[in-house]
């Protein structure tokens, strides 16, 4: 089902967020990156939680992706909810803002649990042609709070409204693995180059005690000659007791 915002309500929201003051839940300051990923078709993803929570265990996350060698928002979209379709608990509800080249800014608005209904997950996810972009671009906020779905559309019908308009105005900035992957490397390589100059002077160490455990050359010879000597007085002395 595909429900389409009245134009006048979504730009009067976005209108009305931008004069007031940001929801706390999109506040990006207080969120940190907590995952970064380029699959083989070179799409980015980034994931972040907020301050204190991990990706096991957030109650609100925020994601970028970027499909920089598509360039037709319905191609993603088509697939992206395809794949979340089985975890979906009611249909999806597609918002666009007037003024907007058709098809190249829309929101869709998704219910998800998994099986088990351990929780409820709201999303609000824009995919977007964006200046300055290659490609598709998406921006994601989820919730996540107890399974009760009835609860939920009266909780998120009511917020609706002001976060389509904070959602339209997230601008981030999309990481690359391999921007990762270089900062982890070089912090890897240092780790290493520590490594082995501990392990070398430790070494360096051991070589020093064993040499200082071990006796002198000719230490055991030399305390045998002394026995021996000793040895010769005594027979010396005998030898003499016997002339007297």
């Amino acid at each position: 089902m595909r429900t389409w915002l009245a134009g006048l309500l979504l730009v009067a929201s976005m209108s009305g967020i931008a004069a007031a003051e940001t929801p706390k839940e999109f506040v990006v300051t207080g969120y940190q990156l907590a995952f970064v990923n380029v699959d083989k078709s070179g799409a980015i993803t980034n994931e972040y939680v907020p301050k204190g929570q991990t990706l096991e265990n957030w109650k609100t996350l925020i994601a970028v992706r970027v499909w920089p060698k598509i360039d037709d928002v319905k191609e993603v979209t088509g697939e992206y909810i395809r794949q979340l379709a089985p975890v979906m608990l009611r249909d999806a509800k597609v918002f666009e803002p007037e003024g907007s080249k058709p098809g190249t800014d829309v929101v869709f608005e998704l219910y998800l649990a998994p099986a088990d209904k351990s929780y409820l997950e709201y999303n609000l996810i824009r995919f977007v042609k964006e200046s300055g972009t290659p490609g598709v671009k998406s921006y994601q906020f989820a919730e996540r709070r107890a399974y009760d779905l009835d609860a939920a559309v009266k909780v998120y019908e009511q917020r609706r409204e002001t976060w389509l308009g904070a959602i339209a105005g997230l601008v981030l900035t999309a990481e690359t693995e391999a921007i990762a992957v270089t900062t982890e490397e070089s912090l890897g390589s240092e780790s290493t180059d520590q490594e082995e100059a501990v392990e070398k002077e430790l070494a360096e160490d051991a070589d020093e005690n064993e040499k200082e455990a071990e006796p002198e050359e000719g230490g055991e010879e030399d305390e045998g000659d002394d026995e021996d000597d000793a040895e010769e007085d005594e027979e010396e002395e005998d030898d003499s007791d016997d002339d007297e």
